[in-house]
């Protein structure tokens, strides 16, 4: 998880929602990873640092949803707004 504009890692928690729910810690270098069974995902980072303490996926779908298919990866970013 990270800041937009260069603000580098960004503190804080992650929540994922879907078929199952899910909150983790990101680590220091601002990665995160979770195994999760086949369905479709939202990710939001939560960081005080950083506007409402919302933080979203950069993702090609408009609604920031992630497809995790069995047996495979699936990848996101997920960036803060500055305050």
């Amino acid at each position: 998880m990270s800041g937009l504009g260069g603000s580098g890692v960004v503190p804080g928690t992650i929540v994922v929602s879907g078929p199952v729910s899910r909150s983790l810690r990101v680590s220091d270098d601002g990665a995160f990873s979770i195994t999760l069974p086949p369905g479709s995902y939202r990710f939001v980072g939560h960081s005080p640092r950083f506007g409402r303490g919302d933080c979203f996926p950069y993702s090609s779908d408009p609604l920031g949803v992630v497809s995790v298919v069995a047996g495979s990866d699936a990848n996101t970013d997920v960036f803060c707004a500055m305050k």
